[in-house]
């Protein structure tokens, strides 16, 4: 019995054996933090073919319209009944509207579409996009009324513009809503 206590302390009192613990609790974590590393850099690094271009058949033709748009006279427009909640902007950033069921109440609806080759515009509270006269033209209360489904309920609606990113890039959607905020149904022709 005295022995066997002597043989368990000459092994822990080896510098070897207690050496090889410590290497061992190293390696263990390395590689729990390799594990940690790789799986915050799976969650948190953007999703894509890191700088590679996307196959061909990918892309759309140059004036092909995007998903969910038709053609309306010279532009674009919804092809159903396209309706948000609020449009919120934190400093020169747009964020992205709430889509938001429009037989029910809603906020924003769009009437008309842009392109924005150059992506997303920067906002500024200063010179809002519904004020850059191409813009202006574009969302005009005679556009807002061409495309309106009964012309006497939407005259006088607020109007502004609003980027959306769309699978084919960024679209500046023309929104209006009435002076009370929200409305019921489809104010729009699709």
């Amino acid at each position: 019995m005295a022995e066997a206590a002597r043989q368990v302390d000459t092994a822990a009192a080896d510098p070897r054996t207690a050496s090889r613990r410590l290497s061992n609790r190293a390696l263990v974590a390395a590689a729990v933090a390799v594990v940690v590393v790789v799986a915050l850099g799976a969650a948190f690094l953007p999703r894509g073919g890191h700088g590679k271009p996307e196959p061909a058949a990918a892309e759309p033709a140059a004036g092909a319209l995007p998903d969910g748009f038709a053609a309306c006279g010279a532009g674009i427009c919804p092809a159903q009944p396209m309706c948000w909640s609020g449009l919120t902007q934190i400093g020169a950033q747009a964020l992205p509207p709430a889509v938001a069921y429009c037989p029910g109440t809603h906020v924003w609806e769009t009437f008309a579409v842009l392109r924005l080759p150059a992506g997303p515009p920067v906002m500024s509270a200063d010179a809002p996009l519904i004020e850059q006269a191409d813009v202006a033209k574009a969302c005009s209360a005679a556009e807002l009324a061409a495309h309106s489904i009964d012309p006497g309920r939407t005259r006088g609606w607020r109007r502004d513009a609003w980027p959306v990113q769309s699978g084919t890039g960024w679209l500046l959607h023309c929104m209006a809503q009435p002076k009370t905020g929200s409305s019921v149904g489809a104010a729009f022709r699709a």
